[in-house]
């Protein structure tokens, strides 16, 4: 009997290990996402103030219409998709 619940304490165990490897790969892979996507913006950015076409303030003060609210959220969608793969598969 008790080597019974000492399989069910490692299987256990390696569940915790393996979702604990998800949420890393997870945040891995939501700080690569985000160290690339902050990079492109500077640069855009500053490539556009340098050039006097818009100001960093009409960055600011944009307001997207209601297709391009639809894209980012179809967007931010698949991108939360990709993130929580990991997990998705070790719950499979």
């Amino acid at each position: 009997y008790g080597d019974h619940r000492d399989l069910h304490v490692r299987s256990r165990r390696q569940r915790q290990m393996c979702i604990r490897d998800s949420l890393m790969a997870m945040i891995m892979t939501l700080t690569q996402e985000i160290s690339v996507l902050r990079d492109r913006i500077d640069t855009f950015e500053q490539i556009l103030e340098d050039k006097n076409v818009i100001l960093e303030k009409e960055f600011d003060e944009f307001i997207p219409s209601d297709d391009l609210e639809t894209t980012r959220k179809n967007r931010r969608h698949q991108l939360l998709e990709r993130v929580l793969l990991p997990i998705k598969k070790d719950l499979e």
